[in-house]
């Protein structure tokens, strides 16, 4: 007896993952936020990429977010430990809320379309497994 056939799914195309590197790169453009959870969603249900792909699609922006918040807040505390005087700030320099939301655009501009882009370029040889 043999072994019955699979139909291929719509997850299984290579349509579906590259509508789901798509919109994980450029849906957070489109609708903030929720564009890229959609989009996380999408790729992790396509078969067509490893874990470790999914998991660095996803992971790549978050962890550049974390750490370049960590610099800015680690620079402010060694910039303000030397300085007397809290009251008086410069308005030329800007705030640490100020830097962390450049970080915030700098991800969702540039690291967030890159690693959509990045899934599409591994897409090239894959097939349904």
């Amino acid at each position: 007896m043999t072994a019955p056939v699979r139909s291929a799914s719509t997850l299984d195309s290579r349509g579906f993952a590259l509508v789901a590197a798509l919109v994980l790169g450029f849906g957070g453009l489109v609708v903030p936020a929720a564009g890229w959870v959609v989009g996380a969603a999408l790729v992790c249900v396509s078969p067509l990429w490893r874990r470790w792909e999914k998991v660095t699609a996803i992971a790549a922006p978050v962890a550049v977010l974390v750490l370049a918040s960590a610099i800015v807040w680690v620079s402010d505390v060694i910039g303000s430990a030397g300085r007397s005087d809290e009251g008086a700030h410069n308005p030329l320099v800007p705030a640490v809320y100020d830097l962390f939301w450049w970080n915030v655009m700098a991800v969702a501009l540039v690291v967030v379309p890159a690693s959509g882009l990045w899934l599409l370029w591994r897409l090239r040889h894959h097939t349904a497994r």
